[in-house]
């Protein structure tokens, strides 16, 4: 064999494992089979992220505002005590912002400690 058809032999292996790497490592979803509601579901959380990513919304827009409002709106409606913090960040280049942080907690099955 020539030095050529190796190297050619060896970079397609190299391919080929790094394309099936991808495949297997992503989530395989089957959109058409019902979930229980009390289990995630990608279909409903595609749902969620298409509604929040209909614009940009970053700290201080209107479009914040409303992102904030869905998922109060979202997380209230599952019967969760939803709670929300104010405070001021200044960033590396000197810009003041007041981000929202948005927290609930959900009663978990264990004894263990929380998770955050």
């Amino acid at each position: 064999m020539s030095k050529s058809f190796q190297a050619f032999i060896a970079v397609l292996i190299l391919i080929s494992g790094v394309v099936w790497s991808f495949y297997n490592t992503r989530p395989q979803v089957d959109l058409s089979r019902e979930i229980p509601p009390h289990q995630f579901s990608t279909a409903r959380a595609l749902e969620h992220v298409k509604s929040l990513a209909k614009e940009p919304h970053y700290v201080g827009s209107t479009a914040h505002r409303y992102a904030r409002n869905y998922i109060v709106s979202q997380l209230e409606a599952m019967d969760l005590l939803v709670e929300t913090q104010e405070g001021y960040t200044l960033n590396k280049i000197g810009i003041l912002t007041r981000p929202q942080n948005i927290m609930t907690r959900i009663q978990g099955s264990g004894t263990g400690k929380a998770l955050l």
